[in-house]
């Protein structure tokens, strides 16, 4: 049976730094090993805000697929 695994990664740390590209990498390769392909949409398609009551919060995700 065929099936799909998305995965939402953040882009940005809680204080708007962008993390390094390293962890992303792994998590590339785990998944094209496990699944044998991988499609990384990594132009932040999604984002989230949320209100904190003092201000409100952005998350921008890296979507990936397998």
């Amino acid at each position: 049976m065929p099936y799909l695994v998305q995965i939402l990664l953040d882009v940005f740390d809680d204080v708007g730094s962008r993390f390094s590209k390293h962890p992303y990498n792994e998590v590339r390769a785990k998944l094209t090993e496990m699944f044998s392909g991988l499609t990384a949409y990594t132009r932040a398609p999604a984002a989230g805000l949320w209100n904190t009551g003092s201000t409100v919060n952005r998350d921008d995700i890296s979507l990936l697929r397998s």
